[in-house]
């Protein structure tokens, strides 16, 4: 209830620009939910600029147009999601849903190298997404696919990829 308030409070006075730091710790998932909706849409219908600083990557996600990644206290990099998608990743991990059977967990199909996951689950590494058409495309030719997802291009991934770092 304080974070709301708090959060009123700074949108009285109709400001341009809005810092806020941490505006969801604490709430609970509707209360996210419901920050993240009002934010979204007083920066959207009153053209509010909104810097919010945040550990929780993943909340911001559909909120923010450009990210800012510091480390103690320098900027690393800075960009759009496209943008940082473009420079830092080198493959696509892309976790499909299907019924193929290959024999071994780990191998090749149609050049592509993969690792099952689970009995209907195939991590394939890619070079780029503009190979996952044709991926998915010839193994529907074999049997089906329910589901299909690129597993590194979250926030999280593209983090710890701008600081040199594993992603598991």
């Amino acid at each position: 209830m304080k974070k709301r308030i708090t959060l009123a409070k700074a949108l009285l006075h109709k400001p341009k620009v809005l810092f806020l730091d941490e505006p969801t710790n604490g709430l609970d998932p509707e209360g996210i939910n419901d920050v993240m909706h009002l934010l979204k849409k007083v920066n959207k219908e009153e053209g509010v600029t909104i810097v919010i600083c945040s550990h929780v990557l993943h909340q911001l996600e559909t909120i923010c147009d450009s990210f800012l990644f510091l480390q103690e206290g320098r900027i690393i990099e800075k960009g759009t999601r496209r943008d940082l998608e473009e420079k830092y990743l080198t493959e696509i991990k892309l976790l499909v849903e299907t019924g193929l059977k290959l024999a071994n967990t780990t191998g090749t199909y149609m050049g592509f190298q993969y690792t099952r996951k689970s009995p209907t689950q195939l991590e394939f590494t890619l070079p780029s997404k503009y190979e996952i058409t044709q991926l998915l495309q010839g193994i529907l030719k074999e049997t089906w696919v329910h589901s299909s997802e690129i597993t590194n291009r979250s926030l999280e991934a593209l983090y710890f990829k701008i600081r040199g770092e594993d992603y598991e």
